[in-house]
């Protein structure tokens, strides 16, 4: 590439006057601009050479090529402090030019560095404090948790403790509302807060077979109720009540030693009510003083070692609630399992402590399906709504009941049981279409 060019380096200056030599790069046309001294013909021809060997490698193909233009050094025969008059020429190779540019690369790449390892110095200090702040907010969930299962158990003490201060017999229809709708809402929030969206529901037979029997609808129906997003909780909130119907209220749980032979024998002498109540006078008086009489007597055998009882009741509801909880594990999110079973467990205690109450009344107080037939309590006769509340029809087989309601008939004395009724609590309806 340079064979026109003479590639040569004057010797090294002795002296410090190397210091004065002017450093020029030429490229492109290659010229160059001289000093503003005097020029002489010497320095002019050798411009001119040098001109002329860059125009004719630009003319070749040749690159742009940087030069070092240096004062030569004085010959033997020059005195030592000679200013010289014509600069010598010395090429630049590419090599030390991309040496160059790769240190000021280096430099760059050394400073990205150090900044990249700030970044990341400062993006772990944020993941450390991330990660407190999850551990902080991990203690305190499970702080809000126990109080919450604290406050829970004092409720259910203080709702203990008032039914065990009521007066035999005594209870005003208050106290029953009063109960009875906070057991509603409890099972209701449990419906709202741990199922699955319908449309994630993967439901298998069994559960539809439990449900026809459970509610007594149509599979049909039910397929309907469950798998619609509009209905999935009310159904669920149906299958909870009718469980406590059939496992709890009138089956004497408050007192489980003896519960299964008072269960029998209540339920026996209540057939023969049903039977012979036009021959036997005041028939309906008679079997609720006895059975008022009875329970009372046994709330106060159970007074006697009432830490035994509590326990076994406690036991009861646990059971029941894991029972529940297996047969809506179908329709329960993953997460909530335990959390349905702890809630379960606080509802059937609630309902024994109501079962408690209700069994030990003079007046009969029962609760109502969709056709006001006294449920739990079968074949005790209809029971007429109050307030002018019109009664269902018995082919509106569109409305689901989600929770039954509460009717007393007869009076606290324990007389006008087939002529005063009084609804306590309305029933709640679900329209199925």
């Amino acid at each position: 590439m340079f064979s026109n060019f003479p590639r040569q380096r004057a010797p090294a200056p002795r002296n410090d006057e190397s210091s004065d030599s002017e450093r020029v790069t030429i490229s492109g046309d290659y010229e160059y601009a001289a000093p503003s001294e005097e020029r002489d013909p010497r320095r002019h021809r050798s411009r001119a050479r040098v001109q002329n060997t860059a125009r004719s490698n630009l003319s070749h193909g040749a690159e742009t090529i940087s030069y070092e233009i240096r004062s030569p050094t004085p010959t033997h025969s020059e005195p030592l402090n000679h200013v010289p008059t014509h600069p010598t020429i010395v090429p630049m190779t590419r090599l030390e030019k991309a040496g160059l540019d790769l240190e000021v690369e280096k430099s760059s790449h050394d400073r990205t560095r150090n900044e990249l390892d700030s970044l990341k110095q400062s993006l772990d200090d944020k993941n450390e404090e991330l990660q407190q702040v999850g551990s902080d907010m991990e203690k305190w969930k499970r702080l809000a948790v126990e109080r919450q299962k604290k406050l829970k158990g004092a409720t259910h003490e203080l709702n203990q403790l008032i039914i065990s201060t009521q007066v035999f017999g005594k209870m005003d229809d208050s106290n029953f509302r009063t109960n009875a709708d906070r057991l509603r809402g409890d099972i209701r929030n449990l419906s709202w807060c741990h199922l699955k969206e319908a449309k994630d529901l993967n439901i298998s037979d069994a559960t539809y077979k439990l449900f026809k029997q459970r509610l007594g609808l149509p599979e049909s129906t039910i397929l309907k109720c469950l798998r619609s997003s509009s209905t999935l909780s009310e159904t669920v909130q149906a299958f909870i009540w009718e469980t406590l119907r059939v496992r709890i209220f009138g089956r004497f749980r408050w007192v489980p030693q003896s519960s299964e032979s008072m269960s029998a024998m209540s339920g026996f002498l209540e057939q023969l009510l049903t039977s012979d109540s036009n021959v036997i006078p005041d028939a309906k008086r008679r079997f609720h003083t006895w059975r008022a009489t009875t329970t009372n007597a046994m709330v106060e055998v159970v007074t006697l070692n009432p830490e035994k009882v509590s326990n076994d009741i406690d036991k009861f509801s646990e059971e029941q609630a894991r029972l529940t909880t297996e047969e809506l594990r179908g329709l329960l999110k993953s997460s909530s399992h335990q959390i349905v079973e702890d809630e379960l467990s606080e509802i059937f205690g609630d309902s024994v402590a109501l079962s408690e109450m209700i069994d030990t009344q003079l007046a009969c107080i029962t609760w109502s399906d969709s056709k006001h037939r006294a449920a739990g309590r079968p074949d005790l006769g209809r029971v007429e709504p109050q307030n002018g509340r019109s009664r269902p029809s018995d082919d509106q087989d569109s409305r689901l009941l989600v929770a039954p309601g509460l009717v007393r008939s007869g009076r606290s004395s324990g007389d006008k049981f087939d002529v005063e009724v009084v609804e306590i609590l309305p029933p709640l309806f679900k329209s199925i279409g």
